[in-house]
């Protein structure tokens, strides 16, 4: 391994890497689980077609995917424990 001056970005490029392939790995299982015609909600959304999680499907279904690369917006800053100066966020 590398020696680095700074021991604060030592290990970023692998917690990055860990994040990227995390949030990649929940956003994949919450897609299979969550998809409308095969997933866990399959049976029920069937058996109500005309309801009203069945014609949400659209709005609830992108959510649901996203909200792990959501959640990682707080990730990374706190992985690596350094947060920028002009951040946006909180």
């Amino acid at each position: 391994m590398h020696s680095y001056r700074n021991p604060l970005y030592a290990e970023s490029l692998g917690r990055i890497a860990l994040l990227i392939v995390t949030v990649g790995f929940a956003a994949f299982f919450v897609g299979r689980l969550a998809y409308p015609q095969r997933g866990a909600f399959g049976p029920y959304l069937a058996a109500h077609p005309g309801g009203r999680i069945n014609r949400l499907r659209m709005l609830w279904y992108p959510l649901l995917v996203a909200m792990p690369l959501w959640c990682s917006r707080y990730s990374p800053y706190s992985a690596m424990s350094i947060r920028p100066e002009h951040s946006c966020g909180p």
